[in-house]
Parts: C-alpha cells; sequence; structure tokens
C-alpha cells in the first residue's frame, strides 16, 4: 500500500482537477485559489457545479481502457476550467481526462490500491484544515452545494474522486520513486513519457 495522507505537488493530478473545485482544498490538485477571492466564491462554484450534476448526462464522451468518461465528467470539467479562466477547449480537457483515465487503468494492471486506512488518513486531513479555515470554504461550498456539514467527509461523490486522485499519485511515486528539486524537471519529462507511451497502448474510443 502507498501511504499518501498528503498530495505532494509533483505527485498531483493534471491541471483539470474537479477535486480541487470541490473541495477548494490546496492540496488536491492545481485548485482554486481562494486567497483574497471575492466573497461568495464557494458558492459561486458549488452552484455551478451542481448545475452541471444536476444533468444526470451518463452518456460515454470517451473510454480509455474500457474506463467511462461520461459527458457529466466532461462537462464538469469543462466549467470548471472556465470558472478557473483556463483557456483549453472540450477536446484538449478530454484529452485530458483520457490522461487521468488511462493512468488509472495501469493502477489496476500493476495491483496499486489505496486502502480505506489511508483515504481515512487523507480525509481526516482535510477535515483538520478545513475545520482551520476562518472563512469555513470547504463547508459554505458543500452546504450550497446541498451537502450538509456533517456528511461532507463521507460524500460518496467526494470520496471516490478523493481515491482516485490518491490511487494517480500513489502510480505517479511507483513509476517516479524519490523527486527532488533538482530532478523535478527531469522527473516530469519522465512522466510525460510514460504517459504518452500509455496512450500508445490504450484502448481509446472517443464518442463526441
Amino acid at each position: 500500500m502507498h501511504k499518501l495522507p498528503r498530495i505532494p505537488t509533483w505527485l498531483r493530478r493534471p491541471a483539470v482537477s474537479i477535486l480541487a473545485a470541490l473541495l477548494m482544498i490546496g492540496v488536491i490538485g492545481s485548485g482554486l485559489a481562494l486567497a483574497g477571492a471575492p466573497t461568495g466564491a464557494p458558492e459561486r462554484m458549488a452552484t455551478l457545479v451542481r448545475s452541471v450534476l444536476a444533468s444526470s448526462d451518463t452518456a460515454p464522451a470517451a473510454t480509455a481502457n474500457g474506463l467511462a468518461i461520461t459527458r457529466q465528467r466532461l462537462n464538469l470539467e469543462v466549467a470548471v476550467r472556465s470558472a478557473q479562466g483556463v483557456d483549453a477547449t472540450r477536446a484538449q480537457i478530454l484529452d485530458d481526462l483520457i490522461n487521468e483515465f488511462v493512468v488509472l487503468s495501469d493502477a489496476t494492471r500493476r495491483g496499486i490500491t489505496v486502502s480505506d486506512a489511508e483515504l481515512a488518513a487523507f480525509i481526516e486531513q482535510q477535515r483538520a484544515i478545513a475545520d482551520a479555515d476562518p472563512q469555513h470554504e470547504v463547508y459554505r461550498y458543500a452546504s450550497a452545494l446541498g451537502v450538509a456539514q456533517n456528511d461532507v467527509w463521507s460524500y460518496p461523490f467526494f470520496v471516490s474522486n478523493w481515491r482516485a486522485a490518491l490511487t494517480y499519485g500513489a502510480v505517479k511515486h511507483t513509476v517516479l520513486g524519490d523527486v527532488t528539486q533538482k530532478t523535478l524537471n527531469a522527473k516530469e519529462a519522465e512522466w510525460n513519457t510514460y504517459v504518452a507511451g500509455l496512450r500508445a497502448q490504450a484502448d481509446i474510443r472517443r464518442f463526441q
């Protein structure tokens, strides 16, 4: 098992990160820079996400080694990137998701999993961060999304995405090993080559 209660920068998922938008915590993905953000930012993002989730469009936009990337998931990523001011086309965002899903598929092949105990440790860390925030941004976000404060840390949609993020990080650590500031650029190039190799061998099907 891979004990990753905290995700170092170099282990994080790609720039498109619905996890960061879901819980607004900087250690998860690139995230939303909320320091100095306008009043009501968590509520506005929650309203955006909630409107996309209400669509329930589970038809696949693509599959990667049999793992389905739903149109709802793609729409959610597109909406979050737009809100973050990221300039990317829908096709580019789908391409990023395909990269992520081929890595998760390789985790299965390698037998890399995140235990319930590791996931619980990560969630407790995020709870501590959220509780220490005087602005209560996580809980304001969850409330606007329709999730009660006591249910945030067991909400299935959140939990499944946290597990996926930790699994992604575990694969990256397995492939790259330890990384220092001096080796960061070389290791990132190595990771990009690794993902490109996975894609070259993957069964990828696009439906839009």
